[in-house]
């Protein structure tokens, strides 16, 4: 039996490359889309997503009830 060594397939050489280039522009961008800074500092990150909105103000109150800790039972 004749065994004869076969050349390495063009295409399976280049892919690894590319692969790391494609991870790492990715990886490279959804680090700078997670740490850019919200426009207005003075406004926490969980009111950001509804400042500004007329449509969320005029539909939801910010309230806070007063809770009677007595009147819990364990």
């Amino acid at each position: 039996m004749i065994t004869a060594q076969r050349p390495p397939c063009r295409a399976l050489r280049t892919t690894h490359p590319v692969a790391t280039v494609v991870l790492a522009f990715l990886l490279i961008l959804a680090t700078a889309a997670c740490s850019t800074p919200t426009t207005r500092q003075d406004v926490p990150a969980h009111a950001a997503a509804t400042q500004d909105d007329p449509r969320f103000e005029g539909t939801f109150r910010h309230e806070f009830a007063e809770v009677d800790a007595s009147a819990c039972t364990t």
